[in-house]
């Protein structure tokens, strides 16, 4: 990337951006993966236009949890990442309720200092 920018030979590459109409059917400002072409001019996100609807749908799902856990520290409510864990379709899939709650404490216990003052206890 810093070698297309300064010889101004264009490459293309993948990049994490906030979708600001990159994806027509996913959230305006979500995160997503979308390619880019980077040379002199810098990075330039492409648009890819909407997704098939099974994969947005996917997306949208993964969205959902990551923004719960965003609004827990932007809210200091730890019960959005209890929340989030439960909406995740792997966890959903593999735990009962009460097992997915035992998980985050182990997981806030384990990583306690290392998380937002938001969310510790």
């Amino acid at each position: 990337m810093i070698l297309a920018m300064l010889t101004g030979e264009e490459k293309e590459i993948y990049v994490n951006v906030a979708n600001r109409g990159l994806i027509g059917n996913l959230p305006e400002g979500g995160c997503v993966e979308v390619p880019a072409r980077v040379g002199a001019a810098g990075v330039r996100p492409v648009a890819v236009g909407d997704l098939p609807v099974q994969v947005a749908a996917l997306n949208r799902t993964f969205l959902n949890v990551v923004e719960l856990t965003v609004r827990a520290v932007l809210d200091g409510e730890r019960a959005h990442v209890y929340r989030a864990a439960m909406l995740d379709p792997n966890t959903a899939a593999t735990l009962p309720l009460p097992a997915i709650e035992a998980l985050c404490d182990e997981l806030f216990e384990a990583h306690g200092d290392l998380l937002p003052a938001a969310v510790r206890r």
